[in-house]
C-alpha cells in the first residue's frame, strides 16, 4: 500500500513537472538585458526551455490559454552568469582533503575528467546560484597537464542531468618564467626560473608525442596519451594557465608549432602587455579574480582592477573567473568582479558580457546560452536592482533551462530562522 502511494506521488510530481516545462512563460514590464541591447520596458517569453520572443511592451499581446504571465514590474532580467575555470562541484570543504577532487597527483593527467567527478549535491551550488551564476566549467588543477573540463548547469540529479558540454577542453599549467619570493602579504623580489626552458621543452615533447599517437593507425594503448587524442583529432580547446607576458607569448607560439588551433589563456595578469599578439592570433583570455594584490611589487595597486578596461579597449576577447583560494564558495562573488571592473572604467555592457556572452564564446557554447535571444536556452534571472553590486544582487526569480528554481539557499534560510528567533524581522 505504501509503495503504491509513493508511486502515485511520483507520477503526480512527474506530470506536474512535464506540464510546467510545456507551458509558455512570459515575463512582462521588465528591463531586459537582451543580446541586441537593453530594452527598458519589455517582455520575454520562453517555452520548453527555449526563449521564444523578446520585445517592447508596445508589441506585447497576451497569449492567453495556459500561458504563465508574470508581471515583474520594472525589474531587471539578466542572462545567467557563467563561471569558467571553476572548482564548483569538485570540492566541498577545502580543509578536508577527501572532498577535494580537482587536484590529482602526477605531472601528466590528460585522462582525468571532471565530467564524472562533478557533484550535483554540493551545498555550495545553491549559494552561488542565488547570486545569478547558473553555469560553471569545473576544471582540474593538479600537475602540468591537469586534465579535461566540462560545462554544467547548476541543477540536476547527477552529472548526466547537469552536463551541457562534456569534455569541452584540456587545462594545462604553463611553467612560471619568474618566481616571486616572500608571501602574499609581503611579496619579495622576482627571480628567474632557471628551469623554465627545460620545463617548456618537456611539456612540448609530451604534447608532440601525444599528437603522433593520435595520428597513428593502431598504437599500443596508453591511457594518458589516449586521453589527449581529441585535442588534435577533434580540435578541442587547450586552456593554458599562464600569467606573465613572456609565458603567454611562449604558450601561444608552442600551440602554433604543434598545430593546436584553439588555445585559451587563463590567468593573464600581463595580458595587456601582449594584447596585440593575443588579438592577432585570436586567443581569448580568462582573467583571474580582480580582488587580489598586484602580481608584482612594482605594479600599481589598482592594476588588477583596470586591466579589463584596457583589454576591452584593445579588442581582446576576455571573461572573468574566480580562480584562487576558496574559489568554489567564492564563485558567488563573480558578478561583483564584473562590478569592480566597471568601477575602474569597463563599460557596463562589456562587464556583463565578461560573465555571460564572452564566457559562452570562449567555452564554445554561445549558440546555446550566454545571452537573451530567441532560439537560445532560457538561462536567466530577475533582479530588482543592479546584479553587479553586492547590496542589490538579490534575484527574485531564477530559471535554468526554462525551469524555475528556488531563490533561497541554506544560508538564507538560517538567516531568516535567526531573525525570527530574536524577533528581528518585525519593525
Amino acid at each position: 500500500m505504501k509503495s503504491n502511494k509513493f508511486l502515485l506521488l511520483a507520477l503526480v510530481i512527474f506530470h506536474q513537472s512535464v506540464l510546467a516545462q510545456k507551458a509558455l512563460h512570459c515575463l512582462t514590464n521588465a528591463r531586459i538585458y537582451a543580446e541586441s541591447g537593453v530594452i527598458e520596458n519589455g517582455f520575454i517569453t520562453f517555452q520548453n526551455g527555449v526563449i521564444q520572443r523578446i520585445g517592447s511592451m508596445a508589441e506585447w499581446k497576451n497569449p492567453g490559454g495556459d500561458a504563465v504571465v508574470i508581471d515583474v514590474n520594472g525589474q531587471n532580467v539578466y542572462p545567467g552568469f557563467i563561471a569558467l575555470d571553476s572548482r564548483v562541484g569538485l570540492t566541498e570543504i577545502d580543509a578536508v582533503r577527501a572532498t577535494r577532487d580537482f587536484n590529482e597527483v602526477g605531472q601528466f593527467n590528460p585522462h582525468v575528467r571532471t565530467l564524472i567527478a562533478y557533484n550535483t549535491d554540493s551545498k555550495i551550488i545553491e549559494t552561488i546560484r542565488t547570486n545569478g551564476v547558473l553555469i560553471v566549467q569545473p576544471a582540474p588543477t593538479g600537475g602540468r597537464i591537469c586534465g579535461q573540463s566540462s560545462v554544467f548547469k547548476l541543477t540536476g540529479w547527477n552529472w548526466e542531468d547537469a552536463v551541457i558540454t562534456p569534455d569541452d577542453g584540456y587545462y594545462i599549467k604553463w611553467p612560471a618564467a619568474t618566481e616571486t619570493t616572500g608571501w602574499w602579504a609581503e611579496p619579495g623580489e622576482d627571480r628567474s626560473n632557471e628551469q623554465y626552458l627545460n620545463q617548456i621543452r618537456e611539456l612540448e615533447e609530451y604534447l608532440s608525442k601525444a599528437k603522433a599517437y593520435s595520428q597513428a593507425s593502431n598504437p599500443p594503448y596508453d591511457v594518458r596519451l589516449s586521453g589527449l587524442k581529441s585535442l588534435f583529432a577533434q580540435k578541442k580547446r587547450l586552456y593554458i594557465r599562464a600569467y606573465r607576458a613572456r609565458e603567454i607569448r611562449d604558450a601561444i607560439l608552442m600551440c602554433k608549432r604543434l598545430g593546436i588551433e584553439n588555445p585559451v589563456i587563463s590567468g593573464g595578469w600581463e595580458a595587456d602587455v601582449v594584447a596585440n599578439f593575443l588579438k592577432e592570433n585570436n586567443v581569448p583570455v580568462i582573467l583571474d579574480r580582480l580582488t587580489r594584490l598586484p602580481d608584482s611589487r612594482d605594479a600599481h595597486v589598482h592594476s588588477p582592477f583596470s586591466l579589463p578596461a584596457v583589454l576591452d579597449s584593445l579588442g581582446v576577447l576576455f571573461a572573468f573567473s574566480y580562480a584562487g583560494d576558496m574559489e568554489a564558495m567564492g564563485t558567488r562573488n563573480l558578478a561583483f568582479t564584473a562590478g569592480m571592473a566597471r568601477g575602474y572604467g569597463l563599460k557596463e555592457v562589456s562587464a556583463l558580457a565578461a560573465i555571460s556572452l564572452n564566457a559562452a564564446k570562449i567555452a564554445g557554447i554561445d549558440s546555446l546560452v550566454g545571452s537573451l535571444k530567441p532560439g537560445k536556452r532560457a538561462y536567466l534571472f530577475v533582479n530588482k536592482g543592479d546584479a553587479l553590486e553586492i547590496i542589490s544582487n538579490n534575484p527574485t526569480r531564477i530559471y535554468i533551462d526554462g525551469e524555475e528554481v528556488p531563490t533561497t539557499n541554506f544560508q538564507t534560510e538560517l538567516y531568516q530562522l535567526y531573525l525570527k528567533k530574536y524577533n528581528l524581522n518585525n519593525p
